[in-house]
């Protein structure tokens, strides 16, 4: 059937009853052992008998694992996010009298807990081209009937939004550091500058920044406000009519000897030695 027909074939076998009458038990016995094809898979045979049939169907009601999964995606934490789908299927697995419908409801569950957390991350032409909206996206996960299809319909979506918010915070990350870049380098010559005028210009914390001064830009705010003094009295320095002091001036330093102190430990060199090199 696979290689002529290219699908699948799934038996449900009813119990032997011995009048005729009772012939629409056996069949509705084996449409009820079909049902465990969600969970094991298709191409299988499955005997109502063996399968132990029970009246009452467990359902899926897993606890807390809403906000952990939420808290995840929302800070990129791909593997772990995964880890909590992960879960939620071998709990199912573990079960095995779980009815299809439930699986159905708990998928649409996670997406409607998705879509309506990261609305504007999954509203791209990229997420859309590939899982559509939200109705589009329920609907595709009614019409599947297996767990493995299920779940694994869900990591791939998760996936896809986990790369798409990372993405996105990385790109406005950037174009923060970039406007903390500029401050610094048009206000460096103030020796008062300090983290906080710089955070308090791009409207974020002082930790957050320093954390993406260490993200972005591999250094601190100090080894970067240092660089740009530095790289500027390298200028100054190579005019030479521009005394130490003056240039000490010009790039936020009152005291010319800490100016000195500082220009040795960056260049390896002193102001005279440098200057004397450059002659």
């Amino acid at each position: 059937m696979e290689t002529f027909l290219k699908t699948t074939i799934t038996v449900g076998i009813g119990p032997v009853y011995e009048r005729p009458l009772s012939l629409h038990h056996s069949y509705a016995e084996a449409g009820a052992a079909l049902e465990y094809r969600h969970i094991t898979g298709t191409n299988q045979v499955f005997i109502a008998q063996e399968v132990h049939l029970q009246p009452e169907a467990e359902t899926v009601s897993p606890q807390g694992w809403e906000k952990d999964l939420l808290v995840k995606v929302k800070l990129g934490m791909k593997e772990p996010a995964l880890s909590i789908i992960n879960q939620l299927e071998q709990d199912v697995l573990q079960r095995k009298k779980v009815p299809l419908q439930q699986l159905h409801i708990l998928g649409t569950e996670i997406a409607l807990l998705l879509y309506r957390e990261f609305w504007e991350w999954i509203h791209t032409p990229q997420m859309e081209q590939r899982f559509g909206g939200f109705t589009h996206f329920c609907a595709n996960l009614q019409t599947m009937t297996t767990a493995k299809a299920i779940f694994a319909t869900i990591r791939d979506f998760t996936v896809e939004l986990i790369s798409e918010i990372c993405a996105r915070r990385d790109s406005h990350q950037k174009q923060l550091m970039s406007k903390a870049y500029q401050y610094v380098e048009s206000n460096f010559v103030r020796e008062d500058l300090s983290l906080q005028d710089v955070a308090d210009h791009v409207n974020v914390s002082p930790g957050y920044l320093s954390a993406m001064f260490k993200k972005i830009g591999n250094t601190t705010f100090s080894e970067y406000l240092l660089k740009t003094r530095m790289e500027k009295a390298l200028q100054l320095m190579s005019k030479d009519d521009c005394k130490t002091y003056e240039v000490a001036y010009q790039i936020g330093f009152s005291n010319p000897q800490y100016f000195s102190v500082c220009f040795k430990k960056y260049t390896g060199f002193s102001p005279s030695e440098y200057r004397s090199r450059r002659a």
